[in-house]
């Protein structure tokens, strides 16, 4: 899915639980890309504790940079009432 953004040049990945799937996961491990893509839970197969550990970790991570595109994706308006 995400392949055309990927140049081969990478040495990581990061993406949000989105684009968490086999053929990303196999796509990164022929480029010999680590994969940083959070992981989904699903219904009959909740997450473990060693991947919600790895899923913290990815988050601190991932945090600085979602803040800035957070701040950049905001409406500057600043004469506008804060409610």
């Amino acid at each position: 899915m995400f392949s055309p953004l990927i140049n081969g040049d990478e040495e990581w990945v990061f993406a949000d639980k989105a684009y968490d799937s086999k053929e990303n996961a196999e796509s990164l491990r022929n480029l010999n890309i680590e994969n940083g893509v959070l992981i989904k839970g699903v219904r009959n197969r909740p997450l473990g504790v060693i991947e919600k550990r790895g899923k913290r970790v990815l988050y601190r991570l991932r945090n600085p940079v979602e803040r800035v595109f957070g701040i950049m994706k905001d409406p500057i308006d600043i004469g506008a009432p804060s409610i």
